[in-house]
């Protein structure tokens, strides 16, 4: 049986994987299918996520909406930091969401995010000695025409399942 680590791991050479890790992507968090989010691009610290210019995700201006904008820096930084840390140790959750809105949006928009293994390695370390941390993460979204769209600031969560308590 094929793990989904391993669709994320093929997807990063593969188009096949890519398009697969999309499907499964689709269908694992609903609340992401209308919106077509897409990766278009895997690496271990580089993803490149295509946002749609649809009917769907149109406000009242005819631009794509804010809350859509959102979703993708969500989506976009949350998805490179879990496969860079393992699920089954560390629980990765939002905790503030932040963002900058500069132009309007009549186009498909991109979303980057890169880290280092020295961004990484940091994160470990805290972890390793205080069992979380939080990191905020800056994404810069553009257009097709590379006009600055917004810019989003995700602050998230990582701790250790060990300490993370669920009652009250």
């Amino acid at each position: 049986m094929i793990t989904f680590n391993t669709i994320i791991l093929k997807a990063r050479t593969s188009a096949f994987y890519l398009w697969l890790l999309n499907s499964v992507s689709a269908r694992t968090i609903p609340f992401n299918k209308p919106h077509q989010l897409r990766i278009t691009s895997l690496a271990q610290h580089r993803i490149l996520v295509t946002g749609k210019y649809t009917r769907l995700n149109k406000n009242h201006l005819n631009s794509i909406h804010a809350c859509l904008l959102a979703t993708l820096c969500e989506y976009c930084t949350g998805f490179l930091l879990i496969t860079n840390f393992d699920s089954s140790q560390y629980r990765l959750i939002l905790k503030t969401l932040k963002m900058d809105y500069v132009y309007q949006a009549k186009s498909n928009v991109y979303a980057m995010f890169e880290i280092t293994d020295n961004y990484i390695n940091s994160i470990k370390t805290e972890l390793k000695t205080k069992g979380v941390t939080e990191t905020t993460c800056e994404i810069k979204i553009v257009d097709e025409s590379q006009n600055h769209i917004c810019t989003g600031y995700i602050t998230w969560q990582i701790k250790d399942w060990s300490k993370v308590k669920t009652k009250v």
